[in-house]
C-alpha cells in the first residue's frame, strides 16, 4: 500500500526553504512509515526548495533508519519535482549517505566536517 503526501498542501506553503519545514514533512513521514506502507511524496505546486528541507525532510529518515539509498528509494519515491529540485534531494540523500558512514565508524559528522574541511 502506498500513502501519498501532497507536500505543499501539508506544509501550507508552495516555498519550502526551511529545515523547520523539513522537520514538519519528516514527522508526517515517520508517522505514515509505522503503517508499514510506502510514500509517494507529491511536490506539484511547490515553486521553492532547498537542500536544508531535503536534508531535514529526507536525508534524515535515511540516517535515522540506518538505510542504504536504495532502502530509502524503495519505501520513499517522489513526483511532481522539478529537475533542479531533484538534484538538490539526491544530494541531500548523498549526503545522508556520507554521514551514516562515518556515524557507524563512530565518528560525530559534525566534528569530522568542522576539523577536515578547508576554510573558505
Amino acid at each position: 500500500m502506498s500513502n501519498t503526501i501532497h507536500v505543499c498542501q501539508l506544509l501550507g506553503s508552495r516555498s519550502l526553504l526551511s529545515p523547520e519545514k523539513g522537520r514538519q514533512l519528516f514527522e508526517k513521514i515517520s508517522e505514515l512509515l509505522k503503517e508499514d506502507s510506502s510514500i509517494v511524496l507529491d511536490f506539484a505546486d511547490c515553486q521553492y526548495l532547498s537542500s536544508s528541507f531535503f536534508n531535514e525532510s529526507i536525508g534524515k529518515q535515511l540516517i535515522e533508519r540506518r538505510w542504504t539509498a536504495a532502502e530509502l528509494q524503495d519505501q520513499i519515491r517522489w513526483e511532481n519535482l522539478a529537475e533542479d529540485d531533484e538534484v538538490d534531494l539526491l544530494l541531500a540523500i548523498e549526503n545522508a549517505v556520507t554521514k551514516l558512514h562515518l556515524i557507524e565508524k563512530d565518528i560525530d559528522p559534525d566534528d569530522f566536517y568542522e576539523n577536515n574541511l578547508p576554510d573558505s
